[in-house]
């Protein structure tokens, strides 16, 4: 249940900033499209996946540490540039193990 308010919350920031934003596919963007979008999309990916990567047990992660979120985003830009055939999902998956 925290998981979907979560998400849904994530999501509406994700896209409120701009009126004219459009819809990402996280099951089939790739690293190499994700090396070329703006860092602040960058970062709001990475606030969506941490929700969508969320354990529900978990208390960290009933949580918000923008610091590590930024953190997060540049290790997903660093990881797509040396993998651009990798899903922007796999690639998150890959560096929350």
């Amino acid at each position: 249940m925290k998981s979907n308010l979560l998400a849904m919350l994530a999501t509406s920031f994700l896209f409120a900033a701009s009126a004219n934003a459009e819809a990402i596919d996280v099951r089939a963007i790739t690293c190499a499209e994700v090396a070329t979008l703006p860092d602040e999309t960058l970062r709001r990916l990475a606030v969506w996946l941490d929700g969508y990567l969320a354990d529900d047990e978990a208390d960290e992660d009933e949580k918000v540490d923008l610091t590590a979120l930024e953190d997060d985003a540049a290790d997903i830009k660093a990881y797509c540039l040396k993998n651009p055939d990798t899903t922007l999902l796999r690639a998150a998956e890959t560096l929350e193990d």
